[in-house]
Protein backbone atom coordinates (compact mmCIF):
# COMPACT_ATOMS: atom_id res chain seq x y z
CA UNK A 1 0.00 0.00 0.00
CA UNK A 2 1.55 3.57 -0.88
CA UNK A 3 0.28 6.64 -0.62
CA UNK A 4 2.38 10.47 -1.69
CA UNK A 5 2.22 13.31 -0.22
CA UNK A 6 3.65 16.67 0.29
CA UNK A 7 5.27 17.16 4.01
CA UNK A 8 4.89 21.00 5.48
CA UNK A 9 5.85 23.12 8.16
CA UNK A 10 2.53 22.54 9.91
CA UNK A 11 2.87 18.61 9.39
CA UNK A 12 6.33 18.53 11.44
CA UNK A 13 4.81 20.89 13.83
CA UNK A 14 1.74 18.87 14.32
CA UNK A 15 3.90 15.20 14.92
CA UNK A 16 6.16 17.16 16.98
CA UNK A 17 3.45 18.52 19.09
CA UNK A 18 1.63 15.36 19.56
CA UNK A 19 4.79 13.49 20.29
CA UNK A 20 5.33 15.91 23.40
CA UNK A 21 1.93 15.81 24.62
CA UNK A 22 1.92 12.15 24.70
CA UNK A 23 5.71 11.38 25.73
CA UNK A 24 5.78 10.64 29.69
CA UNK A 25 8.78 12.72 30.15
CA UNK A 26 6.95 15.59 28.99
CA UNK A 27 4.12 15.30 31.13
CA UNK A 28 6.04 14.72 34.40
CA UNK A 29 8.01 17.97 33.45
CA UNK A 30 4.51 20.04 32.68
CA UNK A 31 3.26 18.47 35.83
CA UNK A 32 6.23 19.81 38.10
CA UNK A 33 6.54 23.01 37.01
CA UNK A 34 2.06 23.25 37.34
CA UNK A 35 2.82 21.93 40.87
CA UNK A 36 5.99 24.33 41.57
CA UNK A 37 3.68 27.01 40.37
CA UNK A 38 0.54 25.97 42.36
CA UNK A 39 2.70 25.93 45.56
CA UNK A 40 3.81 29.69 45.16
CA UNK A 41 0.51 30.77 44.50
CA UNK A 42 -0.55 28.99 47.44
CA UNK A 43 1.94 30.02 49.72
CA UNK A 44 0.95 33.73 48.72
CA UNK A 45 -2.48 33.45 49.49
CA UNK A 46 -1.48 31.51 52.87
CA UNK A 47 0.88 34.74 53.09
CA UNK A 48 -1.85 37.30 52.47
CA UNK A 49 -4.38 35.48 54.57
CA UNK A 50 -1.54 35.26 57.69
CA UNK A 51 -0.98 39.23 57.14
CA UNK A 52 -4.39 40.15 56.44
CA UNK A 53 -3.57 41.77 53.05
CA UNK A 54 -6.27 41.23 51.32
CA UNK A 55 -4.69 42.92 47.66
CA UNK A 56 -2.07 39.92 48.08
CA UNK A 57 -4.24 36.94 48.55
CA UNK A 58 -6.67 39.07 45.57
CA UNK A 59 -3.50 39.23 43.61
CA UNK A 60 -2.53 35.80 44.25
CA UNK A 61 -5.92 34.34 43.21
CA UNK A 62 -6.09 36.28 40.02
CA UNK A 63 -2.32 34.85 38.94
CA UNK A 64 -3.44 31.30 40.14
CA UNK A 65 -6.81 31.56 37.67
CA UNK A 66 -4.50 32.60 34.82
CA UNK A 67 -2.14 30.36 35.26
CA UNK A 68 -4.78 27.90 35.33
CA UNK A 69 -5.58 28.75 32.08
CA UNK A 70 -2.65 30.14 30.37
CA UNK A 71 0.20 27.06 31.64
CA UNK A 72 -2.12 23.83 30.10
CA UNK A 73 -2.40 25.96 26.73
CA UNK A 74 1.57 27.18 26.86
CA UNK A 75 3.45 23.91 26.54
CA UNK A 76 1.67 22.96 23.17
CA UNK A 77 2.33 26.59 22.00
CA UNK A 78 6.34 26.03 22.93
CA UNK A 79 6.78 22.98 20.78
CA UNK A 80 5.41 24.56 17.81
CA UNK A 81 7.71 27.30 18.13
CA UNK A 82 10.70 25.56 18.80
CA UNK A 83 10.02 23.26 16.16
CA UNK A 84 9.15 26.20 13.60
CA UNK A 85 12.51 27.54 15.15
CA UNK A 86 14.54 24.48 14.45
CA UNK A 87 12.76 23.86 10.81
CA UNK A 88 13.41 27.23 9.69
CA UNK A 89 17.51 26.79 10.46
CA UNK A 90 18.07 24.55 7.66
CA UNK A 91 16.78 23.83 4.13
CA UNK A 92 15.45 20.10 5.24
CA UNK A 93 15.21 19.10 1.82
CA UNK A 94 14.88 15.31 2.85
CA UNK A 95 12.19 16.27 5.81
CA UNK A 96 9.81 18.75 3.46
CA UNK A 97 8.49 18.19 0.17
CA UNK A 98 7.08 15.42 -1.68
CA UNK A 99 7.12 12.00 0.31
CA UNK A 100 6.25 8.45 -0.68
CA UNK A 101 5.69 5.75 1.74
CA UNK A 102 4.96 2.43 1.06
CA UNK A 103 3.96 0.07 3.60
CA UNK A 104 4.94 -3.50 3.34
CA UNK A 105 4.26 -6.46 5.57
CA UNK A 106 7.85 -6.00 5.75
CA UNK A 107 8.78 -2.53 6.49
CA UNK A 108 7.88 1.11 6.48
CA UNK A 109 9.88 2.48 3.34
CA UNK A 110 9.36 6.09 2.92
CA UNK A 111 11.19 7.89 -0.03
CA UNK A 112 11.53 11.59 -0.99
CA UNK A 113 13.62 13.06 -3.99
CA UNK A 114 17.06 13.37 -1.58
CA UNK A 115 16.45 10.35 0.89
CA UNK A 116 15.47 7.24 1.14
CA UNK A 117 14.83 5.19 4.37
CA UNK A 118 13.62 1.71 5.41
CA UNK A 119 12.10 0.64 9.04
CA UNK A 120 11.05 -2.91 9.59
CA UNK A 121 7.57 -3.33 11.37
CA UNK A 122 9.84 -5.11 14.38
CA UNK A 123 11.31 -1.16 14.81
CA UNK A 124 8.45 0.39 14.47
CA UNK A 125 7.22 1.54 18.60
CA UNK A 126 3.65 2.12 17.73
CA UNK A 127 0.95 3.60 15.68
CA UNK A 128 -1.50 6.55 16.60
CA UNK A 129 -4.44 8.86 14.99
CA UNK A 130 -5.58 12.26 15.18
CA UNK A 131 -8.44 13.75 13.61
CA UNK A 132 -6.11 15.25 10.78
CA UNK A 133 -3.00 12.19 10.74
CA UNK A 134 -2.37 9.25 11.23
CA UNK A 135 1.33 9.18 12.94
CA UNK A 136 3.53 5.73 12.55
CA UNK A 137 6.51 6.46 15.46
CA UNK A 138 9.96 5.05 14.79
CA UNK A 139 11.50 6.34 18.30
CA UNK A 140 11.04 8.67 20.69
CA UNK A 141 11.11 11.91 18.30
CA UNK A 142 11.21 9.99 15.34
CA UNK A 143 8.49 8.96 12.48
CA UNK A 144 5.88 9.85 9.72
CA UNK A 145 2.94 11.99 9.83
CA UNK A 146 0.59 10.69 7.01
CA UNK A 147 -2.31 13.54 7.01
CA UNK A 148 -5.21 12.57 6.83
CA UNK A 149 -6.16 15.15 3.74
CA UNK A 150 -3.97 13.15 1.10
CA UNK A 151 -6.73 9.99 0.83
CA UNK A 152 -9.62 9.84 -1.37
CA UNK A 153 -12.01 9.44 1.96
CA UNK A 154 -12.27 8.37 5.49
CA UNK A 155 -12.56 4.71 4.28
CA UNK A 156 -9.10 4.48 2.35
CA UNK A 157 -7.27 6.39 5.29
CA UNK A 158 -9.40 3.62 7.82
CA UNK A 159 -7.70 0.88 5.85
CA UNK A 160 -4.62 2.27 5.31
CA UNK A 161 -3.88 2.76 9.48
CA UNK A 162 -5.71 -0.58 9.54
CA UNK A 163 -3.22 -2.47 7.20
CA UNK A 164 -0.15 -0.59 8.93
CA UNK A 165 -1.53 -1.74 12.66
CA UNK A 166 -2.09 -5.09 10.59
CA UNK A 167 1.87 -5.15 9.90
CA UNK A 168 2.99 -3.91 12.56
CA UNK A 169 1.46 -6.26 15.15
CA UNK A 170 2.55 -9.31 12.99
CA UNK A 171 5.70 -8.03 13.34
CA UNK A 172 5.54 -7.94 17.68
CA UNK A 173 4.55 -11.60 17.45
CA UNK A 174 7.24 -12.76 15.23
Amino acid sequence: MQVTFGVSVHDIVAHAVYQAEHSKAYRRDRAAQEWIIALLLGFFILLGGITRNVGLVVFSLSLLGVALVVIPRSHGWAVARMTRALIAEGENRGVLGKHTLEITPEAVVDTTQYTSSKVLWSAVEGIDTTEEYAFIHTGAKGGHAIPKRVFSDETDFEQFVATAREYHQIAQFS
